[in-house]
């Protein structure tokens, strides 16, 4: 298994830099509003987004990206009662890549107590694939996987 790289916090989100020169930023945005439901508004929703700020020519598969990732979930999750929302970007038609790379790191992971929950939408004919991640044992999991269900269903992610 490779070491995480050492990320840096700016109040906002994380940053890394690669081994092969790759920046990424990390961040996460509030996605709670969406939920209507006045039982849930208590409930902290956050979107996770990882962006390369610089990216080589030639992509590279760098296992260390992976460990820092899920580093960084597993930092968020030490607040149980948090959810995470993972939206596969489908600017470039890459989503289902997306989706199976992070399906394959979230697999591969070990002693976790987290479940996930995958999703599609369609918005303007494009289809969004997205996940919600929530601890096992969260007091409210049928409730948010239920409503986050029927948001998908009715297509509010946009």
């Amino acid at each position: 298994m490779s070491t995480p790289y050492k990320y840096l916090f700016d109040g906002e989100g994380f940053s890394f830099v690669t081994d092969f020169g790759v920046e990424y930023n990390c961040y996460f945005v509030e996605y709670g509003f969406l939920l209507e439901a006045e039982d849930l508004k208590h409930i902290k929703i956050l979107s996770f987004n990882i962006e390369p700020i610089y990216r080589s020519l030639k992509p590279n598969l760098d296992p260390k990206v992976k460990e820092t990732v899920k580093e960084i979930i597993t930092e968020f999750f030490k607040t149980p009662e948090d959810v995470l929302i993972f939206i596969c970007d489908s600017v470039d038609q890459r989503q289902k890549s997306r989706a199976r790379k992070f399906d394959a790191w979230f697999n591969q992971s070990e002693n976790i107590k987290i479940e996930k929950y995958d999703f599609k939408t369609v918005s303007d004919g494009v289809e969004i694939l997205n996940s919600l991640l929530i601890h096992f044992d969260h007091p409210l999991k049928i409730r948010i996987v239920q409503e986050w269900k029927e948001l998908n269903d009715n297509s509010v992610l946009k």
